[in-house]
């Protein structure tokens, strides 16, 4: 591909990628519609400095996403874009930030190929048009981490600088577990170098942690001035531990190896390649820095114990530049297409396996949800999964003038395309839109609606006012799931009925 073709072709991939339907689906509950109320308490005058949620703080995430989302708010007004805006900014400065480092140590050509790997990864795909942390806290991430590369290659003190500015910015972001990945990563980096005290006068520099501690600790101080141990419980002690994982829940390996394989679809078959390489590329410094990254986050969250599909994102940087270097060695077609392959017949099963799945879930919402996207996958939605199927198999088996990157290329549009047009919206719309009208309708007709379901904060982003979360002790309406309505001993009629959930009218507790 010409060069100027190959960037008009990413750019295009990187609007599915990101961009598309970022306007239109409604906000994810629970962290989407969690931070996006958060932010839009902060946008019309709120408490500016420490989030809210219902109407309380709410300790679960320092202010910098929520700041950035209530700018968005004030600048374009109340919407979904508005909220994923900061998400979308950062997502493309992620990967401006691969590209201009992997150009400047290896070449253009490895940093087109990691920036495509990257933009074209289903998780990347899925989290950089959410209204969350996440996206903004790995281009901190990014920067802290190719800083410190860039320090041992060649010495210089500003990028130790730059290192422990951008980990302050992630403790703004997400806690001070965003300085936990550079602090251990570049100390075993550095000590298989068999430079430990370059790396020990690094981390330890005077002025590197005075800039940490200026960017970062005024908010913790404040906070903990300000709420005292209920701050110091709700933050530092209770939600930063799970985000380094250290919970008691169900994850493992088995949860975190099929996520890593989804993940990083359509380029799965690269990280075998990887595998397959891993002594000559331990050989190389750079190569070994992007292994010790990734493999420290992927185990450290595997061991952990959590099923937290966004930690994995803190190892992905790393694996993207991997795949990239390994690229150019993997050219059989049939290894690359084969998992899109795979991906693209699950799809066309899902008709036929969704029935039996709603038949064994304990929760009827959750039946119903299924049933209801199941019927929306009528005769013409095999076509979407069978088209691809085919171009697939006949790319990899019959084109034989097609080159390798125009193949790579052309599975990355089939599966980010297909992702991004079909799939994502077709979730969102059985998940999310029931709760996005029901709130609408009430704000349309200026009730009351009391919720009482499983957490949903986006309903009160769309109804414009915090919603009592709870049955009213007088008649009332309420927003319940399918669940709780069956349970209820209360008489009821239903107003709308939705798959999953339901807008009810109480009648008066006796």
């Amino acid at each position: 591909m010409k060069g100027a073709l190959k960037y008009l072709l990413l750019c295009l991939l990187i609007f599915f990628s990101f961009f598309y339907g970022a306007a239109s689906t409604p906000l994810f509950d629970t962290a989407e519609g969690s931070f996006a109320q958060s932010s839009a308490f902060m946008a019309h005058g709120g408490d500016i400095l420490t989030p809210h949620l219902d109407g309380k703080p709410d300790f679960d995430n320092p202010p910098l996403t929520f700041w950035l989302q209530a700018a968005s708010v004030k600048l374009f007004g109340m919407s979904e874009f508005s909220f994923r805006l900061p998400s979308l900014l950062s997502a493309c400065f992620w990967m401006l930030l691969i590209f201009f480092f992997v150009k400047d140590t290896r070449g253009e050509e490895m940093a087109f190929n990691s920036v495509f790997i990257a933009c074209s990864s289903v998780l990347v795909s899925a989290f950089a048009k959410l209204a969350v942390a996440d996206v903004l806290l790995n281009m901190f991430l990014a920067a802290s981490m190719f800083a410190v590369y860039r320090h041992f290659e060649t010495g210089r003190r500003k990028y130790v600088y730059i290192a422990f500015a951008a980990a302050g910015l992630g403790a703004v972001t997400k806690g001070p577990a965003a300085a936990l990945v550079p602090f251990v990563v570049s100390g075993l980096f550095f000590l298989s170098a068999g430079r430990i005290r370059q790396w020990l006068k690094a981390a330890f520099c005077p002025v590197g942690l005075g800039i940490m501690l200026i960017i970062a600790l005024p908010w913790y101080a404040v906070q903990y001035a300000q709420y005292g141990n209920e701050f110091a419980v709700g933050f530092l002690a209770a939600n930063n531990p799970e985000k380094l994982g250290i919970t008691t829940e169900g994850g493992g390996f088995a949860y975190y190896i099929p996520l890593l394989l989804a993940g990083l679809l359509p380029g799965t078959s690269l990280l075998f390649s990887v595998l397959k390489r891993l002594r000559p590329l331990w050989n190389d410094f750079f190569s070994r820095y992007m292994m010790i990254w990734f493999f420290f986050v992927f185990l450290f969250f595997a061991l952990s114990g959590t099923k937290l599909p966004h930690l994995i994102l803190s190892g992905m940087t790393p694996l993207f530049i991997l795949c990239a270097y390994v690229f150019n060695n993997h050219r059989k077609k049939i290894l690359f297409g084969l998992p899109v392959f795979m991906f693209f017949g699950l799809l066309l099963c899902l008709p036929f396996i969704i029935p039996s799945v709603a038949a064994k879930v304990n929760s009827v919402a959750a039946a119903e949800m299924l049933l209801e996207a199941g019927s929306r996958l009528s005769a013409v939605y095999y076509i979407v999964p069978a088209a691809s199927m085919l171009a697939v198999g006949v790319a990899m088996s019959l084109i034989r003038t097609l080159s390798y990157r125009t193949f790579a290329a052309v599975m990355a549009f089939f599966t980010v395309i297909s992702l991004n047009v079909q799939y994502l919206p077709l979730i969102a719309d059985v998940k999310q839109a029931p709760v996005k009208e029901a709130a609408l309708y009430a704000a349309e007709h200026n009730i009351k609606v009391n919720v009482w379901t499983s957490n949903v904060p986006s309903f009160s982003v769309y109804y414009g006012r915090n919603a009592d979360r709870n049955l009213p002790s007088d008649s009332g309406f309420v927003f319940i799931d399918a669940d709780k309505a069956g349970k209820t001993d209360r008489a009821y009629v239903t107003i709308r009925k939705w798959s999953g959930y339901r807008l009810i009218q109480v009648a008066e507790e006796k």
